[in-house]
């Protein structure tokens, strides 16, 4: 199979990037001077298969979308052996990679200004998507990409140049047509039920510490529902602590909408009015720099930094 340089209809497919875990070649794809991303399948992959009941769902959702935050569909093209998918093409890799190589470039994560200009956009397009009635299961820093305004911006890293777009719409239930196991990310103890509140936390998380790790004893904690997360609280500030905390409680409760996220003080306020974290106003049990708390307690009331 020609791996580059090859057109189908008026797209050219300049630049092959890789093959994901679903067989799908991903490529640099051209249509006069516009870029996009393109994606094939081996027809023979898919049809008479539950993968195109996916592909087929994928097209459909994308299709009825239109925020600046998801991917743009553009085409769906058939040859006699392939499908290719076209999107709109995001330059500046995952959210994941970037948060890396700010780590390599800076030594430190993301600042609390760079995290809530991301925040406030990831928030928006859940609160789009659930008005939309789709349950996005996969929302993973490795489903979310950034696209810079300009090569420049890119390769120094200035994430406010930038917009994420959400990516990846298999896993994504539509009128309860699809219904796909959820991708877990690694840290997340297998045991834990996936929700749009678990997966917000821990883009929050990462997004705040530079860390995916989750610090749990072992499955039968698991299990028994004792499981302690370790909040850095010299690092960030109150406002971040108490999204964490929000975004835990809610998803111990099932009670939180997507409204709600636009209205948290992290995404409401502006960064130079962040307050410093006071262990004393805590009832949370501080174990030297870290605030630690078992997620059994989470429920309980009175319990919030800051509560919103």
């Amino acid at each position: 199979m020609q791996k580059a340089n090859f057109y189908i209809g008026e797209y050219f497919f300049k630049k092959f990037i890789g093959t994901d875990p679903f067989g799908y070649e991903h490529y640099l794809t051209y249509k006069g001077n516009n870029t996009f991303a393109g994606k094939r399948v081996e027809r023979n992959k898919v049809e008479n298969t539950e993968e195109s009941k996916i592909l087929r769902n994928e097209i459909v959702i994308l299709e009825k979308v239109s925020h600046k935050n998801i991917i743009k569909f553009e085409d769906i093209l058939k040859t006699k052996n392939r499908y290719c998918l076209i999107t709109e093409y995001c330059n500046g890799g995952t959210l994941k990679e970037n948060i890396e190589k700010y780590l390599i470039k800076h030594g430190k994560p993301f600042s609390e200004k760079i995290a809530q200009h991301i925040i406030k956009q990831l928030f928006d397009v859940v609160n789009y998507l659930q008005d939309k009635n789709l349950l996005k299961y996969d929302l993973t820093i490795d489903n979310i990409y950034l696209n810079y305004y300009s090569e420049e911006v890119k390769n120094n890293l200035d994430i406010f140049h930038s917009d994420i777009k959400l990516t990846n719409f298999r896993t994504v239930k539509y009128d309860n047509k699809i219904d796909i196991k959820k991708a877990y990310i690694e840290s997340i103890p297998k045991k834990i039920k996936i929700s749009w509140q678990i997966d917000l936390f821990f883009i929050c998380y990462y997004l705040f510490t530079g860390d995916l790790s989750f610090k749990y004893t072992n499955e039968d904690d698991i299990i028994k529902n004792e499981i302690v997360i370790e909040i850095p609280v010299l690092s960030i500030s109150s406002e971040a602590i108490s999204l964490l905390i929000n975004l835990w409680q809610n998803y111990i409760n099932k009670k939180m909408n997507t409204k709600e996220l636009l209205d948290y003080p992290f995404v409401q306020k502006y960064y130079g009015e962040f307050t410093d974290f006071d262990k004393k106003i805590s009832s949370y049990f501080i174990k030297g720099d870290y605030l630690t708390f078992n997620i059994k307690d989470i429920g309980k009331k009175n319990l919030l930094v800051n509560p919103c």
